[in-house]
């Protein structure tokens, strides 16, 4: 089983790369990016809507609207970073070769420094805490919990009655 949550992780990490390359954005800009702010806005602002469905307020359009924007957008990027992982010749096992493309490009904003090690901090810490891997709850977290609340919420807000 840790050799697929391993080559999972390091396909994310891969692509995570390819995409920040693409934008010329480094590897930890992505990361806050994507998983400090978009991801976790974005699952936070699909359960407000679904409770607010859950309460008769009539949010279905603007649900779906943001839901499958978000989701469009990400399909995008992720279609296009595999085909650029692809093209590379992603091989997850080559961490040395990995992490000198993580470092092509070198993150200068202290801030997104300080909140990718704070970030990563934390991981470490629940990981060792919960007894598993930094892997494991990273992929946990942002690859399967924060995208199925995300879907769960939005099928609340198509499935209920509003209004």
């Amino acid at each position: 089983m840790s050799g697929i949550i391993e080559a999972i992780f390091g396909f994310c990490c891969f692509l995570i790369t390819e995409i920040g390359l693409l934008f010329g954005l480094s590897y930890e800009a992505i990361n806050v990016i994507a998983f400090c702010f978009v991801e976790p806005i974005f699952t936070g602002l699909m359960v407000i809507l679904a409770i607010l469905a859950l309460c008769r307020v009539p949010v279905r359009i603007i649900g779906t609207v943001i839901f499958w924007s978000v989701v469009g957008i990400a399909a995008i990027l992720f279609a296009v970073g595999t085909v650029l992982v692809i093209r590379e010749g992603f091989d997850y096992s080559s961490s040395i070769e990995q992490q000198i493309r993580m470092l092509s490009v070198k993150e200068a904003n202290p801030t997104i420094i300080d909140h990718y090690n704070s970030t990563i901090l934390w991981l470490r810490t629940t990981a060792f805490n919960l007894h598993t891997t930094y892997h494991v709850i990273n992929i946990v977290l942002y690859v399967i919990a924060l995208p199925i609340l995300s879907l769960f919420s939005y099928i609340i807000i198509r499935v209920r009655k509003q209004g």
